[in-house]
């Protein structure tokens, strides 16, 4: 059965993770997903996230208690944790719950026919993400990323307000170690990928710029031949990273070099302005912001 974008039922969660149901009856639906217990206003099922901080599955007895209808938890949970469990709350068990988050997000943005954006850099992704869904919503239903929901928890958490009437999605994507943005990117399957710039940033997981350019690129992997790639060619790693790529690539910069670029620019302290062109065509843009990072 196929998840409708509005509701999930058992046999949705078990096909999309893999999972088992522990307790509870195959009928029950579930209204939403949560993985906050204190945001549980009925009728959700409950993710219980191992963090650095919290466990979850300390908060099951919670969420049930504030109507969750369900719980996903690991194999280590056992029954008596949340005395709750019963014929019309269910457990479905899973060996890794972030994975298995992921996982239902995967799912459900199959189940949607919206066009995904997914942008990613060291520098500018919210600005680049904020600006790409307003130019979209002036034709267009979008759904975007709300504050810094852009990693392994956030992003499925975004994906799950993906509904039938949006028809894009415009989704920011960060890491703070190797392979993120690849299961990110497999997570929303996007058909454009952004990556702005790359500098020395995060480096606690990739050691250093040439890790961070590897693990930026990790999107560019994902969108394969098929997708088209948007990137910035006047940052050197960028364009190494386009050498590499089958897809369409459209560049941009502030040099003719790029398929799309801004000239001359003009900046003040209210601001910037310049010709914003493509091939013979431009148009003229004013900012209300300033600096390089603006432009690009």
């Amino acid at each position: 059965m196929t998840n409708d974008l509005t509701s999930w039922s058992i046999s949705d969660v078990l096909e999309a993770t893999g999972g088992r149901l522990g307790f509870g009856e195959e009928t029950i639906r579930f209204r939403a997903i949560s993985t906050d217990s204190r945001a549980i206003r009925g009728g959700e099922l409950f993710v219980a996230i191992t963090g650095q901080k919290y466990d979850g599955h300390q908060f099951v007895h919670m969420a049930l208690e504030k109507g969750a209808m369900g719980v996903l938890v690991s194999e280590a949970f056992t029954s008596s944790d949340a005395p709750g469990l019963g014929k019309d709350r269910c457990s479905i068990v899973v060996p890794d719950t972030l994975k298995a988050l992921g996982d239902m997000a995967a799912f459900h943005r199959r189940q949607s026919e919206a066009s995904v954006v997914a942008i990613t850099g060291t520098n500018g992704k919210t600005t680049t993400k904020e600006m790409t869904a307003a130019v979209l919503s002036r034709a267009f239903s979008v759904l975007k990323t709300s504050g810094n929901f852009n990693n392994l928890i956030g992003l499925p958490l975004t994906l799950f307000r993906l509904t039938e009437e949006h028809e894009w999605a415009v989704l920011e994507l960060a890491m703070n170690h190797p392979g993120e943005i690849g299961r990110l990117s497999r997570i929303c399957t996007p058909q454009i990928g952004v990556i702005t710039n790359i500098e020395a940033g995060h480096l606690e997981g990739v050691k250093n710029i040439d890790g961070v350019m590897k693990a930026k690129g990790e999107l560019l992997e994902v969108l394969g031949e098929d997708g088209t790639a948007v990137l910035n060619i006047d940052d050197q790693r960028i364009c190494r990273l386009a050498e590499q790529f089958d897809g369409r690539v459209i560049s941009f910069g502030i040099h003719a070099s790029a398929e799309v670029w801004a000239t001359p620019v003009s900046q003040t302290a209210s601001g910037c302005s310049f010709d914003l062109c493509w091939y013979d065509e431009s148009i003229r843009v004013r900012l209300g912001i300033w600096g390089n990072g603006a432009i690009y």
